[in-house]
């Protein structure tokens, strides 16, 4: 069973080629969207709000992105968020770190279901997969 889709938010470009590598390679979803700025995470957020549809997606969003951070991304857009979350996408937030400051704000978010460090890798695709999908 696949994800129906991945969406992938990271302003770092060999970053976001090798996590699309590793989602590629574990062949998790059916289909994969990738945004390296947040004008255009912020168009696709507004995008799969407007057309919502329930289904099991993830949003992988980095937590540093140029302009603001994953949590200003969320803060700006909570409707988009609520309403997503609320149709079957989980978020799980990105960071290069394991920082204990990020890590007790992250669970301060309803919308955030999981926050792991880079780089995703078939280990966290696969416990992703068994934590989401088997539930279906």
């Amino acid at each position: 069973m696949k994800f129906d889709l991945i969406i992938l938010i990271d302003d770092d470009g060999p970053t976001n080629f090798l996590h699309q590598l590793m989602i590629e390679e574990a062949d998790v979803a059916e289909d994969l969207v990738v945004r390296n700025n947040v004008i255009d995470a912020e168009a696709e957020i507004n995008k799969r709000y407007e057309t919502v549809v329930e289904q099991n997606s993830i949003i992988f969003l980095d937590i540093n992105l140029p302009r603001f951070t994953g949590f200003e991304l969320i803060e700006r857009n909570q409707k988009q968020f609520d309403e997503l979350k609320a149709k079957g996408y989980k978020v799980v937030l990105l960071s290069t770190s394991q920082n204990p400051v990020d890590i007790e704000k992250s669970k301060t978010y309803s919308t955030i279901d999981l926050f792991w460090e880079k780089p995703i890798d078939a280990e966290k695709l696969a416990k992703l997969r068994d934590m989401y999908l088997s539930e279906s």
